[in-house]
């Protein structure tokens, strides 16, 4: 609602079971139970799907009836008609929430004319349009961006996105100064133009690294592995500099150990080959003596033929 509605509740009527609190507005007098006031909170509750945002004064709690608190009792009337005042001027005046108070079921509450009502739809059909073309405005970014997506977009397309997006972010700071979008909205839009302007500087970081590449005279074998990391960031650069520097060490490691096998099998071979030669040293000096003795029994038998 572009003006202030004023809302009082100045009075009540105590009847035989229960109170009726008077309600009026610049056109309208009239009255309403506190459980018609529940009701009201409840549907719209139902209605939208949350709970509402604006404080009410609830029923009475187990104390209350523990003190046996009628329902007549004059402070606990007046905690109720201050409260509920204070809900429907909160309610009916949200400038940044107008989901509650423009439902049928509110409009209904306080009588509102339906020429006030006829008056909000222009602003409500201008709203829409304007979300509308937001919307486009984010969708043709994106589209500017996506473009050629398997390979870096040109650097005439991150400018043209990126004048987009600050004739939007322009456009969302007259809105906040106006009042003029729910507080919500206002967050989803900032955190939006955020992320999309972080993407605009990450592949001007990509399309800076692929032309100092190209004037410093990369060579054309390193052209295809410079065209995998294009779209990565710094970051990933380095964590995949250090997973490949890992890789290697463990692949030294493994080396390591199959050179430390072969030693130990060279140190066995020739621990064999020692003990092979003693033993061929072993059967020399025995084939020696073998040699002697059969010497010396050829001698002792000559020497005994020539005696006979």
């Amino acid at each position: 609602m572009s003006d202030k509605l004023r809302i009082h509740v100045d009075g009540i009527d105590i009847k035989p079971k229960y109170v009726l609190y008077r309600i009026s507005t610049p056109t309208k007098l009239f009255y309403k139970r506190y459980s018609e006031f529940w009701r009201l909170k409840t549907q719209l509750e139902k209605q939208i799907g949350s709970p509402i945002p604006y404080d009410f004064p609830e029923k009475p709690s187990v104390l209350d009836k523990m003190w046996q608190r009628r329902y007549d009792d004059p402070e606990m009337i007046d905690e109720r008609r201050v409260g509920l005042e204070r809900f429907l001027n909160e309610l009916y005046n949200d400038r940044f929430d107008s989901r509650w108070r423009d439902t049928k079921i509110a409009q209904n509450f306080l009588q509102l004319s339906k020429a006030k009502a006829s008056q909000e739809e222009p602003k409500q059909r201008q709203d829409a349009a304007d979300e509308i073309r937001w919307d486009e405005l984010i969708r043709d970014v994106k589209l500017d961006l996506d473009e050629e997506s398997d390979d870096t977009p040109s650097v005439r397309r991150v400018l043209r996105a990126r004048t987009k997006l600050h004739k939007l972010r322009e456009r969302l700071e007259r809105d906040v100064q106006k009042k003029s979008l729910p507080g919500t909205e206002v967050t989803r839009r900032a955190a939006l133009l955020r992320s999309l302007l972080k993407e605009c500087d990450n592949i001007g970081v990509a399309n800076t690294t692929q032309d100092r590449g190209r004037l410093l005279g990369v060579a054309a074998a390193e052209t295809s592995s410079n065209t995998d990391s294009q779209g990565r960031t710094n970051n990933d650069l380095q964590q995949g500099q250090v997973q490949m520097v890992r890789d290697q060490e463990q692949e030294l490691v493994a080396l390591h150990r199959i050179i430390q096998a072969q030693r130990g099998l060279a140190l066995d071979m020739n621990e064999e080959l020692q003990t092979q030669n003693e033993l061929l040293t072993a059967l020399e000096d025995d084939v020696d003596n073998t040699g002697r003795r059969l010497q010396m029994a050829n001698r002792k038998a000559r020497q005994f033929n020539n005696s006979a």
